[in-house]
């Protein structure tokens, strides 16, 4: 696989509300990162992104000990997501009986346990696009070329579905840049979304 820096294959996507939700997958899972936060030389992050981090993890944390009350393991993802694989093996897909405990599991875990405050507000806002921005200045800091976002008025008219992102940007669509889920993970670690309409990236050939 190609470093994502220099372009490769294409990533699955999921909107940024099902970083907050149970979201199904039939392949293996990401690996662990670090913190993701190394000293980048000439880059200095704002404040917003180590409180995302912060309530990130807090939420993943607490939806695996949700999920695990049911036997069932969650693995985290980028952007404050939690994916569940393989639940119907390597074979087909789920029974109707797992898929009865997962409907279960995610009425109780989504009840019980509310999203990232970061995450609620959807806003297309001033402050956000200043944070979206912070993000690809971020990005460009780590050594990803990013394009030129558009205007605050064009990214706002755009919509929460269709605003420009930078990891969309990057990695989206079929000529988007190809990139490990290890290092997705490190690259979303150091350089969070803060903006309502962040992105999730999984990709499906990389075991």
């Amino acid at each position: 696989m190609t470093d994502g820096r220099t372009g490769g294959t294409t990533l699955g996507v999921w909107p940024w509300v099902l970083a907050f939700g149970v979201c199904l997958v039939s392949i293996a899972g990401c690996s662990a990162t670090d913190d993701g936060d190394e000293a980048v030389p000439g880059w200095e992050e704002p404040g917003w992104m180590s409180q995302v981090r912060q309530q990130d993890e807090e939420y993943q944390n607490a939806m695996v000990s949700c999920y695990a009350e049911y036997g069932i393991k969650g693995t985290k993802t980028m952007a404050g997501g939690v994916v569940l694989v393989n639940l119907g093996g390597d074979d087909g897909p789920m029974s109707p009986e797992m898929q009865t405990v997962v409907e279960a599991m995610a009425d109780d875990c989504n009840a019980r346990i509310p999203p990232p405050e970061h995450s609620i507000d959807k806003t297309l806002d001033e402050a956000a696009y200043g944070r979206m921005l912070d993000t690809r200045e971020c990005m460009i800091a780590h050594g990803y070329a990013v394009p030129e976002p558009p205007s605050f008025e064009t990214w706002k008219d755009s919509g929460l579905q269709w605003a420009w992102n930078p990891y969309m940007a990057v990695f989206g669509g079929s000529s988007g840049a190809s990139i490990s889920n290890d290092d997705m993970l490190l690259l979303d670690k150091a350089c969070p979304q803060g903006a309502p309409n962040g992105a999730i990236f999984w990709n499906a050939g990389d075991e």
